[in-house]
């Protein structure tokens, strides 16, 4: 197989980046936006939505047996264009999900799932019916967080919404407004919602009122999800650096050096260090208390559009190239686990893999989900959807 050059992997992504932009009103079925293939997994249960818009839910221990899909034809239409109408009987429509970018969430008996069609919705995890939708100003690209019972997230219409998931009515009288779109998922806390936006600030807000707590620039996009611990927020801009700001006062702290590419996925915070990606493929670690680099740059091949996740006292990062590696924390070695083999080629994995239990589970964007074991010589435990189930 011919490699792709680096260079133009990340205009591939980029390309990817503006069909996001194109937000404007469209033909119904003119064009297909495509989403990525997302996950998460509980209790030996996968809830996948895949590249087409479908979404499915899997027994991890049956090999990935499809326990329900919906809705039963793949969504074809086109982005959106305004507010949707609101409908008491979107479960017999079966209406489709649309493109999805956020990690679905669960959250009592549903599976929160945010559509690029403007809507959040609610599908039951027993059955996969819409248990209900709520219809939004704009699309919803970074996913929801769930925090003791309301449901926060960000839209394209520059908005954060929050919304009571037992009586299903907004918390603030009014969404927060920032002052342009809205990529990544909030990061929650006791007190405040913290977002970051494409108006080059971070904020934060009174999570009871949705006031305006502070927001501070950090003179560049931020693109992607927003890391809140130890007292700070976490936000990877668009100029290459990570920014480290005081989550009281939303003071810049310090931030990086210009790094090799975006700062997209989402800082992993362990402990007194963070580690972060670029969409370079480059895998960073920081101390934050020094603020100096744990460790040379790791280079992986592939670029990094989501962040690390933790597994087993490692870190796993996955790549465009469809390869997952584990880096030892302590020595910034990178051991690559899967996707180097002819029978190991999934597709591009775009958004942040998830761990439950001893396994790691991958959504690629051919619209496959691949359960791995890490301490397997074969890790590859098995793929959904299989040549039966298409």
């Amino acid at each position: 197989m011919r490699k792709i050059p680096r260079q133009r992997g990340i205009q591939i992504l980029l390309v990817m980046i503006l069909a996001l932009l194109a937000t404007g009103c469209m033909a119904r079925g003119s064009t297909v936006n495509t989403g990525w293939t997302v996950l998460t997994a509980e209790n030996d249960r996968v809830y996948a939505v895949l590249a087409s818009g479908e979404a499915v839910a899997l027994d991890a221990t049956q090999d990935g047996e499809l326990l329900w899909r919906y809705p039963l034809e793949s969504a074809s239409s086109g982005v959106g264009c305004g507010l949707p109408k609101a409908s008491s009987d979107d479960a017999e429509q079966e209406p489709p999900l649309g493109a999805v970018y956020g990690q679905p969430v669960t959250a009592g008996d549903v599976v929160l799932i945010g559509s690029f069609e403007n809507k959040l919705y609610a599908l039951d995890q027993e059955s996969g019916g819409v248990a209900w939708s709520y219809p939004v100003g704009g699309a919803i690209v970074g996913g929801v967080t769930v925090y003791e019972g309301v449901a926060y997230f960000g839209t394209t219409d520059y908005q954060v919404y929050a919304l009571d998931l037992e009586s299903l009515q907004p918390v603030w009288e009014e969404p927060f407004a920032t002052e342009e779109r809205i990529w990544g998922r909030p990061a929650v806390d006791q007190e405040r919602v913290y977002i970051g936006s494409m108006d080059h600030s971070a904020y934060a807000v009174d999570r009871e009122t949705g006031a305006e707590v502070w927001h501070s620039s950090v003179g560049a996009a931020i693109p992607g999800d927003v890391t809140v611990a130890n007292g700070l927020v976490l936000a990877g801009g668009v100029d290459s650096r990570l920014h480290v700001l005081d989550a009281e006062t939303g003071e810049i702290l310090w931030q990086t050096e210009r790094l090799d590419g975006w700062i997209w996925g989402q800082p992993l915070v362990v402990e007194d260090k963070v580690y972060f990606t670029s969409l370079r493929g480059s895998l960073y670690g920081y101390s934050l208390s020094s603020r100096q680099p744990l460790w040379s740059p790791i280079s992986l091949v592939g670029n990094l559009r989501a962040g690390p996740i933790l597994y087993d006292g490692r870190v796993a990062v996955a790549t465009d190239q469809g390869r997952l590696y584990l880096v030892d924390l302590a020595e910034g070695k990178a051991e690559l686990v899967y996707g180097s083999g002819a029978d190991q080629q999934r597709g591009a994995i775009l958004s942040a893999p998830v761990v439950d239990g001893d396994l790691i589970y991958m959504g690629s964007a051919s619209g496959n989900v691949v359960a791995l074991d890490p301490a397997e010589r074969n890790p590859e435990l098995w793929v959904y959807p299989t040549s039966e189930d298409n």
